[in-house]
């Protein structure tokens, strides 16, 4: 199956380094290569990772983005927006 068959919203190409927190509080770096409103491609060589709940399907991990706080702009109803500004590793 090619990859974009698999797609059923847009996706923005991203190219992030990041890090996943395995269950065991291991920190893998991988790449996240794009992301869409629904989901997210990574890349990485740690498979063994990931732990399959129930059918098999199902993965649970934690990312890490590493940022530094560049704005914060309070909004009118109360909440705010920051920018943030990504690190390289």
């Amino acid at each position: 199956m090619v990859v974009d068959e698999r797609r059923e919203n847009e996706r923005l190409e991203i190219r992030l380094p990041l890090q996943v927190v395995a269950s065991n509080g291991e920190l893998v770096d991988f790449e996240l290569i794009d992301m869409s409103s629904d989901g997210l491609r990574v890349k990485g060589d740690a498979l063994s990772i990931f732990s399959h709940d129930g059918d098999g399907k199902q993965v649970c991990f934690e990312l890490r983005i590493s940022a530094k706080l560049a704005w914060i702009e309070p909004q009118e109803d109360g909440t705010f927006e920051l920018g943030l500004k990504l690190h390289e590793k």
